[in-house]
């Protein structure tokens, strides 16, 4: 989470850059965007591993709703979109979610990596249960 405020702002200012109104949009954008996030993470982390229906990327790639809206109050123009952000992330329109872990730096990286073999062994621990009726 700590990644997540500098990661939006550099992003904004760089399709922003030199607009009126540009700083105060991004502080807005990423006060709502954290206060979001820390809720929308909150929740999925706090549910059991099988019932968690996104990851944790996902989750924070929902976070840009916010500047997308602010980008387009501001009348930013929309940058190209390859084909799988568009289908990735069809909500982020300015392309301003992380595409990957590693985008939020190496300590995020790290962290998502942990998750997925958290709940990997979560999982399959589960079932070797139900297996073997233990």
């Amino acid at each position: 989470m700590r990644a997540y405020p500098g990661f939006l702002a550099g992003r904004m200012n760089e399709l922003s850059a030199g607009r009126e109104g540009a700083r105060e949009a991004a502080e807005r954008a990423v006060a709502a965007s954290c206060e979001w996030l820390r809720d929308a993470l909150g929740r999925l982390l706090a549910a059991d591993a099988e019932e968690q229906r996104a990851n944790p990327l996902h989750v924070i790639r929902g976070a840009a709703r916010f500047a997308n809206t602010e980008l387009a109050v501001l009348g930013v123009p929309e940058p190209h979109r390859d084909e799988f952000e568009r289908s990735a992330m069809p909500d982020d329109t300015y392309a301003l979610g992380p595409v990957a872990w590693i985008d939020l730096g190496q300590e995020v990286h790290d962290a998502g990596i942990e998750w997925g073999a958290w709940k990997a062994a979560v999982i399959i621990s589960r079932r070797r249960q139900e297996q073997t009726g233990e």
